[in-house]
């Protein structure tokens, strides 16, 4: 992955990748081949993912490395500022509950919609999608999952306050590496270098 350390490096790099994936605005047409697709689920196993974050709020900037793990017994994730210990750190249970583990002063806020805007990118099951008019759309009593492009996968995310779009997919993988969101308070920009396979222990 091309060096991080420039201030804007980050938020270019990922416009260009969520351009680059055709990123689909909720409500934008299907592409015709499309129109009879469901959308790809996120495929189950244990995996770890790691790259880089910006997190930009009222008086606090974080930027380093992000991690995130999926196993049996749900998701970790952490945010790192430059050094020492995760700024952030949540735990997310299989059902979508968020544990706020670590959380440095004055980021609360972002860590509060983090762990859920990350369940719906990496764990929730992909449920019962249905067609929209031209899009499909699969919604869980929190959050509001659009799908579009070909082939058809996840492109934006709605959590109360929180609009996020994600993308830049591998071949053949429903797990996106790109997350961009902006809450009422904080934006977010993530981009994970890969997904590894994790063995059970």
């Amino acid at each position: 992955m091309a060096e991080l350390g420039a201030p804007f490096a980050l938020p270019v790099l990922l416009a260009g990748a969520l351009l680059a994936a055709g990123c689909a605005r909720p409500g934008a047409p299907l592409p015709a081949l499309a129109e009879r697709q469901r959308p790809l689920p996120v495929a189950a196993g244990a995996w770890s993912a790691a790259g880089r974050c910006l997190l930009e709020g009222p008086g606090r900037r974080l930027e380093g490395r992000a991690e995130v793990v999926r196993g049996a017994d749900g998701l970790r994730v952490a945010l790192h500022g430059a050094e020492g210990p995760p700024a952030i750190e949540l735990a997310v249970a299989p059902d979508g509950a968020v544990s706020v583990l670590r959380c440095a002063d004055g980021l609360r806020p972002a860590a509060d919609w983090l762990g859920l805007l990350a369940w719906q990118v990496w764990g929730a099951p992909a449920g019962q999608p249905a067609a929209d008019g031209d899009r499909w759309l699969a919604e869980d009593g929190r959050a509001r999952r659009w799908y579009g492009g070909d082939p058809l996968l996840l492109r934006a995310v709605s959590l109360p306050q929180v609009r996020a779009e994600v993308g830049d997919y591998r071949l053949g993988e429903a797990r996106p590496l790109v997350v961009r969101a902006e809450g009422a308070l904080f934006t977010l920009a993530l981009a994970l270098d890969g997904f590894a396979p994790v063995e059970a222990r």
